[in-house]
């Protein structure tokens, strides 16, 4: 038998496997991991709908009273360019904006219970090995040979989105009143 040599680089499995594929091993390729991606992407979204929020709450500082709230609205300013840079990234299954979206998934664990929970989902769909293999260069290849598979969005999905937005929403628009009827 043959020694290995242990410092030998490991070969890479991320070849151009998808060059060689045929339209149908594309197409069933993308199929299996489609339900990841459309979850990766819904991430995303979700960023953009942070960034919203985010300047709704600086507007309505700005316009209450810009002396008393100048931490709010940098505060607000800065998720505003967060969630439509980390959004942007996310939508394009660009990898260099995962790490971006797990530091602010690793922030809301601290917001008990709705954040510890979207924080907790988000970090798993982030990193697990599926969406590994969703993040990979070769996918972005099948899915581009694909595009005709589309992935339907389920009416629960739609619900939980509807109202995570009405929540964020509410809060959004009685953070002056609460912040006059309790703060200085």
């Amino acid at each position: 038998m043959k020694d290995a040599n242990p410092y030998l680089a490991p070969r890479s499995f991320d070849a151009e496997p998808s060059l060689r594929m045929s339209d149908a091993d594309a197409q069933a390729a993308r199929q299996s991991l489609q339900v990841r991606e459309a979850a990766i992407r819904s991430i995303g979204t979700l960023h953009y709908l942070i960034a919203t929020v985010s300047a709704v709450t600086a507007i309505s500082a700005i316009a209450n009273a810009w002396t008393t709230w100048p931490m709010v609205v940098a505060t607000s300013l800065t998720l505003v360019f967060y969630g439509c840079g980390v959004g942007w990234g996310l939508r394009r299954l660009d990898p260099r904006f995962r790490s971006l979206a797990s530091v602010g998934a690793g922030l809301a664990l601290v917001l008990v219970p709705f954040g510890t929970l979207m924080g907790f989902l988000i970090l798993y769909l982030l990193h697990s090995d599926t969406s590994q293999r969703v993040f990979q260069p070769a996918y972005r290849r099948i899915a581009l040979k694909s595009l005709a598979t589309t992935y339907t969005w389920s009416w629960f999905f739609s619900i939980v989105w509807l109202a995570y937005l009405f929540i964020a929403a509410t809060a959004t628009m009685s953070f002056p009143w609460i912040a006059a009827r309790f703060g200085s």
